[in-house]
């Protein structure tokens, strides 16, 4: 919750997935044995401090619209309740 308050990006704090094209080198082998919903940092990288907070793992590739739809209508909520 505290990502939507005070992150500013409008993203709502979430980063998606790394890995592949966008990997976070200074927590990669902390998150490759990391339990998940643990919490990693904090971490300063391009001049921004991050908690990195592994919320699930997944295969390479492209994730399906069913796989992805519970994580559109949160944040649609989200935005319907921000903008009000």
């Amino acid at each position: 919750m505290i990502a939507f308050e005070q992150n500013t990006s409008g993203d709502g704090g979430d980063s998606g997935f790394a890995g592949g094209e966008r990997p976070l080198p200074r927590c990669c082998a902390e998150l490759e044995n990391a339990s998940l919903g643990a919490l990693i940092g904090p971490i300063e990288i391009e001049g921004h401090w991050l908690l990195v907070q592994l919320l699930d793992r997944q295969a390479r590739g492209v994730p399906s619209l069913e796989t992805l739809r519970p994580r559109i209508i949160d944040w649609l909520r989200y935005q319907e309740i921000d903008a009000a």
